[in-house]
């Protein structure tokens, strides 16, 4: 009996716990949407001059790879950015559809958490808020790849056209623009859309048995 009593200390604690925490990133989470919504609202008055100074002044040095691309970000290639408008809101774009994504993943977390906290476990409105998860991953599977378009168009189109990015524009003329979703992320969502499942019948089990007893 005691050790029954243990168990279901460390089990509330464990979830009042994780309860704090996903409020910690609810709150983040939500930050960085308002972030890239308060930066979609000011592309339009954004000083493209000054940003493309900014970059060539950064010290930047990494290699982007793509299906049969690779270029090397070296300060050389730096300074033949030009930034456009339109592949910033696209870049925008696309990143606010990730940061809302999010934000849903971790709200329907929480509230699934609040929902354990008190000691409603196998419920029918907890199986609605997993598989809400199941379903915001499976859609962030699809959303990854269209980042990466919009990240792939940003860097096509904020390049002038020198001997230092030949190889970006041959690689494009070649119609090389690379949609590719994360499998991982996708079987994840399905993962978490069977565990649905499960916490649904469950909660038919719990219903019967509230009813026989």
């Amino acid at each position: 009996m005691t050790d029954n009593i243990v168990v279901h200390k460390r089990f509330k604690t464990f979830i009042s716990v994780l309860y704090v925490i996903s409020y910690i990133f609810l709150g983040i989470f939500a930050f960085m949407t308002l972030c890239v919504v308060g930066g979609s609202i000011a592309i339009p008055f954004l000083p493209l001059d000054q940003i493309s100074n900014w970059l060539q002044t950064a010290p930047i040095e990494t290699t982007y790879q793509g299906t049969g691309l690779s270029v090397q970000i070296t300060d050389e290639l730096i300074e033949t950015v030009s930034i456009t408008r339109s592949s910033l809101f696209l870049l925008a774009g696309s990143t606010l559809l990730v940061a809302l994504n999010f934000t849903a993943i971790t709200y329907f977390v929480n509230r699934w958490l609040k929902n354990m906290k008190s000691a409603d476990i196998f419920t029918e409105q907890n199986s609605k808020m997993i598989e809400y998860v199941a379903y915001a991953f499976v859609t962030l599977a699809f959303i990854q790849g269209l980042v990466g378009l919009a990240f792939q168009h940003f860097i096509y189109e904020s390049l002038v056209v020198t001997n230092a990015v030949e190889e970006i524009y041959s690689f494009i003329q070649g119609g090389g623009y690379d949609y590719s979703f994360s499998l991982v992320t996708l079987f994840s969502g399905v993962f978490i859309w069977i565990i649905a499942k499960v916490f649904k019948y469950g909660a038919f089990l719990q219903d019967e048995y509230d009813q026989t007893v």
